[in-house]
């Protein structure tokens, strides 16, 4: 639907996702600053990332992003597409993230992309939430696969008076 011109979500509460759903992102190139400012950033100058001689030696033959530049950029570009399908209004937190694994490198040029599937949806610490865990692949414009894992988030069940089936 759109409010005030801009697409949103219908999707406010846990109840309003079912498994099988994928979300995807808005798209976005990696450049040599954003490997700079993350360099400078977390203290990590390591040459395959910062050192042209350097990576120039290495099997990748040019400098990678760090792995973490596609962890992050899997949070912020989902958050960009369309607003509320990825943390809808009753997003509570961050539950955690499990499993992840950097696939393929990450070039300064690639663009990427990231895709949440919802896997399951499980029960929360309380009866006003619960959790949603998605399967996140990170993608580079040549549709190879740069990261996985799977992220799960706590999110408020609807109202009582609002959650299907009640009247």
């Amino acid at each position: 639907r759109r409010r005030g011109g801009k697409l949103v979500s219908d999707r406010r509460y846990f109840e309003d996702y079912a498994p099988g759903v994928t979300i995807g992102s808005a798209r976005r190139t990696v450049t040599e600053t954003d490997i700079l400012v993350w360099s400078g950033l977390v203290g990590d100058f390591n040459p395959a990332h910062v050192d042209i001689v350097h990576a120039a030696t290495t099997p990748f033959g040019q400098r990678i992003a760090h792995g973490n530049i596609a962890f992050n950029l899997s949070v912020s570009l989902a958050l960009g597409k369309v607003p509320g399908d990825y943390r809808p209004e009753g997003f509570i937190r961050l539950a955690g993230w499990e499993k992840v694994r950097f696939t393929a490198p990450v070039f300064i040029g690639d663009t990427l992309r990231a895709e949440r599937t919802l896997e399951a949806m499980e029960d929360g610490p309380d009866a006003d939430s619960g959790v949603l865990v998605f399967s996140v692949r990170v993608i580079k414009d040549q549709d190879e696969t740069v990261m996985v894992g799977t992220e799960r988030l706590l999110v408020r069940r609807a109202p009582t008076d609002e959650r299907k089936g009640t009247q």
